[in-house]
């Protein structure tokens, strides 16, 4: 808006005309001073809004798969030129129905733990459990505050316990990357903290987890929507917080205003998201750049139709 204001007196000598292009976010001030005058048919302004779909080079395949993997809110704002005001539930398919009695064990299962650190707001541990379907499943949970490092060490370790697993069965730990901040009283930050022999019993081998609010709270609406994500049953608080997990409503008058989460009700549902988002992205995409080539995703190799042997091992030229 700064900008704006600077820019706007160097129009008036020759009465120019100013072209602004933007995604957008909310009814903020780029909406009341640019797109509501133009629906307004007031004098000198004039709006065109474009789709994705419009884009002649986007598959409409790809914006499909989009707006099953995303909330519906920001599919509208990044896909449909919506502005949004984000309120509501974040997670609106979520239902009780998707509770499940158990999960079935193997040997090719992978389990995880994603740890959420807090003191007054509660410190929250998850221990997940990936099937071969990339089925990922909520096993058991820890809630509390006021939790030490020494706590935090026993709840995982009880956690595991009871569900017959030991350390060597985790594939990760998955923390708030938030912890590794230093803390005032002891000098140390809880990620050195729950890795020091000198703390704790046995040092917990952690990985700082993704903390992109919205591109985890869309894996995780990708689970969800796939019927991908399931709860075991005796998860209550899970439950509880994947259904009243609320947007904070946008003000209008804000400046910049991007989509906010009620820091209530997420104890749980953050390390979700760390671990969601330690995970491959299993869903179908099409990656294509603008020529309708294909992009390669990172970690994998492209194989085209024709002239490549794979048994007699042919080199690839990209």
């Amino acid at each position: 808006q700064k900008v704006w204001e600077t820019l706007r007196p160097s129009l008036t000598d020759y009465r120019g005309s100013a072209w602004v292009t933007t995604t957008p976010q909310g009814k903020d001030w780029v909406y009341k001073t640019f797109y509501l005058p133009s629906i307004e048919n007031k004098v000198d302004y004039k709006t065109w809004n474009f789709k994705t779909i419009d884009n002649p080079y986007i598959e409409p395949e790809e914006v499909e798969m989009a707006r099953n993997s995303m909330s519906e809110a920001m599919f509208r704002q990044e896909y449909l030129a919506s502005f949004e005001s984000f309120t509501g539930l974040i997670y609106p398919d979520w239902s009780e129905a998707m509770l499940v009695d158990g999960y079935n064990r193997a040997d090719d299962t992978l389990y995880f733990v994603g740890i959420d650190v807090g003191w007054e707001h509660p410190t929250g541990i998850l221990l997940m459990a990936e099937d071969k379907e990339h089925n990922l499943y909520v096993i058991d949970e820890e809630q509390k505050q006021y939790t030490t490092t020494k706590d935090i060490e026993i709840l995982i370790n009880g956690m595991l316990e009871r569900n017959g697993l030991t350390r060597r069965d985790i594939q990760d730990f998955i923390i708030d990357p938030a912890s590794k901040g230093t803390d005032q009283t002891s000098g140390m930050s809880m990620f050195d903290q729950l890795q020091d022999p000198t703390i704790v019993t046995e040092p917990i081998p952690l990985t700082p987890g993704v903390n992109d609010v919205m591109a985890g709270i869309n894996r995780v609406t990708d689970y969800i929507r796939h019927g991908k994500l399931k709860v075991v049953r005796k998860c209550r608080q899970i439950n509880e917080q994947l259904g009243s997990y609320k947007w904070v409503p946008r003000k209008d008058d804000a400046q910049w205003n991007k989509p906010e989460v009620y820091k209530l009700h997420d104890d749980l549902a953050d390390p979700l998201r760390y671990v969601a988002m330690s995970r491959p992205d299993w869903s179908e995409r099409v990656y294509q750049d603008a020529y309708n080539k294909p992009i390669i995703p990172y970690g994998e190799i492209y194989i085209p139709d024709e002239g490549y042997d794979i048994d007699k091992g042919e080199e690839i030229s990209f």
